[in-house]
């Protein structure tokens, strides 16, 4: 199986070169995933008036719902999820034709834990049932969902993220290399781009970045890369946490309903991006099976292949976002500099709530 291996040649792209046979520009690969109306509601209300008109008169049909957790929008269903959830009454209360709200487990000494519980139990039922196709990837991996003031309000196992509409969080890291001394932008500048394994039930095969991973229950983001770095590129440990670089966020909500691996409507994402400065000798092995191989690429190589569509389509964006905040793109070179900046930075807080802070993900010795 492939190792990491240097392309040859040097050089930088021209971001406003389009060379006969890309499928797309720049901020297409952003409109990939923010591909989500402003107002998700209105967007919404627009969906369900639909389904009204067409369905037979005095029928109540399936619509797309939002669910809640003490008033707090959390996930967004789709009609054939959300008739399931209508189901669940001992779970949810059904307000009004397009809302659920997670009930108050009566008598529990840990809300959350009970919370948990019950949709972990709801979930198990439908994939002992075989009813989406999203629950064949599970994962036996939790996700965070926060609630009000940016609080933990329950774990759901990851393969059910999707199908529950929630808003989930990863980590990226982008690692490259420059020559001894050198500074952004340089155009030596090569970056380490990983081939994600073919037998991946999501995108296999595509490009991706040298290590990225969801962000599970309990877990902090710096914990989280690290472990990546490790487990998908043999990056020793100690390197990791010595020379890894907060970079920031991207977030964007990506409409899935072509993708019925993922099974949901919409997917609102965040993802912790992180820089990792590399010695040019470094070469990353596989090491867990979740890649396929490594390549050593000129920027100019990394633009061109996000251009023809061979990039996973979030790790473009989090691509992106490291050649804008390192110079390699700008406003002098990107006629669509201002559309990529914002669709990669999302508000997504107007829609779904976010964590506060991951203080509660810290061990005593690393506060």
């Amino acid at each position: 199986m492939p190792q990491g291996h240097h392309e040859p040649g040097n050089g930088t792209a021209t971001m406003t070169d389009a060379p006969t046979g890309f499928k797309y520009r720049l901020v297409d690969l952003i409109r990939q995933c923010n591909n989500v109306p402003a107002s998700i509601s209105s967007w919404i209300a627009e969906k369900n008036a639909a389904i009204l008109a067409a369905a037979v008169p005095g029928t109540n049909p399936p619509m797309f719902a939002f669910w809640q957790i003490d008033g707090v929008r959390i996930g967004l269903l789709t009609p054939n999820v959300a008739a399931l959830v209508a189901e669940e009454r001992n779970y949810f209360d059904h307000p009004k034709p397009d809302v659920f709200e997670l009930r108050v487990p009566e008598n529990a000494e840990d809300v959350v834990a009970a919370r948990s519980a019950w949709i972990a139990e709801m979930v198990a039922r439908w994939r002992a049932e075989d009813r989406f196709p999203a629950l064949h990837g599970w994962r036996n991996e939790l996700y965070s969902v926060y609630g009000k003031d940016g609080t933990v309000a329950l774990a759901v196992e990851r393969a059910a993220s999707g199908l529950l509409g929630l808003r989930t969080y990863g980590c990226h890291l982008t690692g490259y290399t420059l020559p001894k001394g050198a500074s952004h932008p340089h155009k030596d500048l090569k970056l380490w781009i990983a081939r994600r394994s073919l037998t991946k039930p999501t995108f296999p095969g595509l490009l991706d970045n040298m290590a990225a991973g969801g962000l599970t229950h309990g877990q902090n983001p710096v914990e989280c890369i690290v472990r990546e770095c490790e487990e998908e590129a043999s990056i020793p440990i100690e390197i990791a946490q010595a020379r890894v670089v907060p970079a920031g966020l991207v977030s964007y909500c990506m409409r899935q309903d072509h993708l019925l691996s993922l099974g949901g409507c919409i997917g609102a994402e965040t993802q912790f991006v992180f820089d990792l400065l590399l010695d040019e000798d470094f070469v990353p092995a596989i090491n867990d099976g979740e890649v396929h191989g490594f390549t050593l690429m000129r920027v100019d190589e990394v633009v061109a292949a996000m251009r023809r569509g061979e990039f996973k389509p979030n790790c473009a964006v989090v691509t992106i976002d490291f050649l804008v905040r390192h110079g390699y793109i700008t406003p002098d070179t990107e006629p669509d500099y201002v559309e990529i900046v914002h669709g990669s930075h999302r508000p997504l807080e107007w829609e779904f709530p976010g964590p506060s802070s991951y203080a509660h993900t810290l061990s005593k010795g690393s506060q």
